[in-house]
């Protein structure tokens, strides 16, 4: 069975990989946080960023893998940060 594509289909598909990429590593950063000694954790993050830095994520996008690891840490922290408000008001 052949299944037809268009541009746009696999524009969305990109974007897709990328989206669920970055999803995974923000869980994996979680992870690690709440548990340092928790290994799969950090192969999960090591595996998660040697894939920003292939060259496969290079031909998904443009953008420099640093630019989207640092993001997602920084996203990360600012939710760790939230959350810590959210508690300390609920005293």
């Amino acid at each position: 069975m052949m299944i037809n594509l268009t541009l746009g289909d696999y524009e969305e598909l990109r974007f897709e990989l990328i989206d669920q990429a970055k999803k995974d590593y923000i869980k994996a950063l979680k992870r690690f946080n709440k548990n340092v000694e928790d290994g799969y954790a950090l192969l999960d993050i090591m595996a998660l960023e040697r894939f920003f830095h292939s060259r496969w994520f290079s031909e998904l996008t443009e953008i420099e893998p640093d630019i989207i690891i640092d993001f997602n840490r920084k996203k990360y922290l600012r939710e760790e940060v939230r959350n810590i408000g959210r508690s300390f008001n609920d005293r």
